[in-house]
């Protein structure tokens, strides 16, 4: 049985906010573990657009950042033969904004 189209997307977002606040969750926990000075503190950039949301920014940031991944889902959800470019080109946009904000903490 295959699910409409409008419930793929649907899902897919759910998944990206489900990943996002167990990035969110995740970096909070690491965050209160690693020394300031530590090279393990590059590990940030691993939590992508999550770290926005501590910043001063919140929501209006994560908001923009987003704007850079939902068309890679969409694009993955809606063409079936465009799945692996779009899941790199979201992996890349992820880590890209991650590798940007680390620099914040």
């Amino acid at each position: 049985m295959k699910m409409p189209k409008a419930w793929r997307l649907g899902f897919a977002l759910g998944l990206y906010l489900a990943l996002v606040f167990a990035a969110a969750l995740a970096f909070s926990w690491m965050r209160r573990g690693v020394d300031p000075q530590s090279t393990f503190r590059y590990a940030y950039a691993l939590f992508g657009p999550a770290l926005s949301l501590f910043t001063h920014m919140s929501y209006q940031l994560f908001a923009l950042q987003s704007l850079l991944l939902v068309p890679w889902i969409i694009l993955g959800v809606q063409q079936s033969k465009w799945r692996r470019l779009a899941a790199t080109g979201f992996w890349m946009c992820w880590i890209g904004i991650g590798c940007y904000m680390y620099d914040l903490f």
